[in-house]
């Protein structure tokens, strides 16, 4: 007698059944991944476009040792330039900060992250900035 028996029918759909149901529980996983990806290219590209707006910003040359001096000090870059985080989607996280290192240059770092509670584990994008502007 030829075939097989029902044991050996029913192994066969339970590994089947065992790798497609392997397989499928990877989509949540690979859904998961690409949104943390998309939501991190977003936060890379809104970082840059701060850090190039705020170097820009510090770098101009019509900027006063006076106005170089109140941001050193008070490390807000508003004064200079109000849509420095704009672009950012409505609920994300931000964090602009400027420090003075020596008189004539600053440091300016940025975090953004989509999540609130996780923006020190942001990363950080970090320049330096030399004052080029006029003195008073």
């Amino acid at each position: 007698m030829r075939g097989f028996t029902l044991i050996e029918v029913e192994l066969s759909i339970f590994v089947v059944a065992m790798g497609v149901l392997g397989v499928a529980g990877l989509y949540p996983l690979g859904f998961r991944e690409s949104r943390f990806a998309r939501e991190e290219l977003v936060a890379v590209a809104a970082a840059e476009g701060a850090m190039s707006r705020a170097v820009s910003a510090l770098s101009n040359t019509n900027l006063s040792w006076s106005a170089w001096q109140e941001v050193a000090q008070s490390g807000d870059l508003s004064a200079l330039d109000d849509a420095l985080l704009a672009d950012l989607p409505a609920g994300w996280a931000s964090r602009l900060t400027v420090t003075a290192g020596e008189p004539a240059r600053l440091c300016v770092g940025v975090r953004v992250s989509p999540l609130p509670g996780t923006l020190d584990s942001a990363p950080l994008f970090y320049s330096e900035v030399r004052f080029q502007g006029r003195g008073e």
